[in-house]
């Protein structure tokens, strides 16, 4: 009789377990930043940790009230302030890549199906405008959790 009425409290504390430790693994929200390519903006590879972060300017209006400046991004509803983490970091996968070196120009080939990966490529080399969505970590960077509008 008493077993009976343990396996129901078991299973609703496995289960309430497995909820727990599912959240304490996912991501935080995650909120949009505008950005704009170009200016001072850079952007690199670490192969080692398949990470491409890039480098830019705090702009100081909100992204939803203008468009970002060369170089600079913005959360949608405000400047990025002064103690949160300037670069943004994106984690891809399975990429190769070439350099072709010319004189005064370096072109990236990238063999890869992560079309986020090319888009945030191309927009900081080519001075678009791009989107992303992320949320600031504990080191030093924010990460991006969606490429895209």
């Amino acid at each position: 009789m008493k077993r009976r009425r343990m396996l129901p409290i078991m299973l609703c504390i496995m289960f309430i377990s497995c909820i727990w430790i599912v959240n304490a693994y996912a991501d935080p929200p995650s909120y949009p930043i505008i950005c704009k390519g170009g200016g001072n903006m850079t952007g690199s590879f670490n192969t080692y940790a398949k990470d491409f972060v890039i480098n830019f300017e705090k702009s100081p209006q909100a992204g939803s009230r203008q468009e970002p400046a060369p170089g600079t991004c913005a959360w949608v509803d405000r400047p990025i302030n002064a103690q949160e983490a300037s670069p943004l970091k994106y984690t891809y996968e399975n990429t190769g890549m070439s350099f072709d070196f010319r004189y005064k120009n370096m072109t990236l080939n990238l063999d890869s199906h992560d079309n986020a990966l090319k888009y945030l490529w191309d927009a900081v080399y080519n001075g678009k405008v791009f989107y992303v969505r992320c949320y600031k970590n504990n080191y030093g960077y924010l990460t991006i959790t969606h490429v895209g509008p």
